[in-house]
């Protein structure tokens, strides 16, 4: 997925300096948007980063609902080295890796390895070198093998808690557990499961 925003590209940065103000909020609703869109997207977004993904590479692969690392790869926010805030992304970034280490990248600008972006929670998974790719297929595969149902209820409810108290996520809980089961995909799956398992 890419973006047209300045805050990507270092050579747009500076051709940026001393632009309108509004040119500037532009750019920055348009990446929000961006943002947006993977979450509201009733499919998993699933970010695949080999090298370094700095600044607003970070950012897009935080919005995404997994992030699978190349051993290589790295991952920060430097923008407060240079006067700027990843103000888009905080939101997102202090819900996925909680509030001290989101503040730990952002007030030091600090890059980290894949390594440690998986221990803190900013990558899904780091998978080694040597099979990187067809791990990575291997990852798509097995998602697509679920029916798109169960997947866009899957992810509606994991963000939609963010919203709501325990009490209110367990009930939203029922609600789609009882929507799931409705479905002819879950149907058919458990016909299919007990067809494979036979008489007990």
């Amino acid at each position: 997925m890419a973006t047209t925003s300045v805050w990507g590209d270092l050579q747009a940065l500076t051709t940026a300096i001393g632009s309108a103000g509004e040119a500037t909020r532009e750019d920055s609703e348009a990446y929000g948007r961006v943002l947006l869109g993977i979450r509201a997207l009733m499919k998993p977004v699933v970010c695949s980063v080999h090298g370094r993904a700095i600044g607003a590479g970070t950012g897009l692969a935080t919005a995404c609902d997994l992030v699978l690392a190349h051993e290589d790869a790295e991952f920060g926010y430097p923008e407060v080295r240079f006067g700027a805030v990843p103000a888009l992304v905080m939101a997102l970034l202090r819900r996925t890796v909680g509030e001290k280490h989101a503040a730990d990248l952002v007030l030091t600008g600090r890059v980290i390895a894949a390594e440690e972006a998986e221990r803190i929670g900013l990558v899904s998974r780091v998978l080694p070198a040597a099979s990187f790719e067809q791990d990575v297929a291997a990852v798509l595969a097995g998602i697509s093998r679920s029916p798109s149902t169960s997947l866009a209820l899957t992810k509606w409810l994991l963000y939609k808690l963010d919203t709501l108290s325990f009490e209110d996520g367990v009930a939203a809980g029922v609600v789609t557990d009882v929507e799931s089961r409705a479905t002819p995909e879950f149907q058919d799956g458990v016909r299919r499961r007990a067809d494979q398992e036979g008489p007990q």
